[in-house]
């Protein structure tokens, strides 16, 4: 729901991290490319 931090890094990519609903640490890198959308959760 609340990211403590959402930046982008040099290669185009946006770093997202927070929590998930049970409070463990989330990390999610997106990257648009060619109006493609690719979501990586870990």
């Amino acid at each position: 729901m609340n990211a403590r931090s959402c930046a982008p890094q040099k290669d185009g990519k946006w770093k997202v991290e927070g929590s998930d609903l049970d409070g463990d640490d989330l990390t999610v890198v997106v990257v648009i490319d060619d109006g493609l959308l690719v979501v990586t959760l870990f």
